[in-house]
């Protein structure tokens, strides 16, 4: 596995596995989480005690995972260039 990308509301990894494997993140798992599997829309789901974004990996023909929060979930929403929301991170703001 290759983390390419990794924040706190992503992550873009490079996948290559013989076996199905679950990617579990440091995140709690709440609404507006989605992952895709080579482009393709996958389910997350809560994992563990403490209920962390998971995703399973099927397939060993699967070379790309990426998993973010949808910002409209929680009242975000987008912003033009230079928006910030309250952590730094570009292009969200408190709806």
């Amino acid at each position: 596995m290759k983390l390419n990308r990794l924040g706190y509301l992503f992550a873009e990894l490079g996948v290559r596995t013989e076996n199905p494997i679950a990617i579990r993140l440091h995140q709690f798992h709440l609404p507006g989480w989605e992952a895709s599997l080579d482009k393709r829309a996958a389910s997350t789901y809560p994992s563990g005690e403490l209920g962390l974004v998971t995703v399973d990996v099927p397939s060993v023909n699967t070379r790309a995972c990426d998993l973010w929060q949808n910002p409209g979930a929680h009242g975000w929403r987008r912003v033009g260039a230079g928006g910030r929301d309250p952590v730094g991170n570009p292009g969200l703001a408190r709806s």
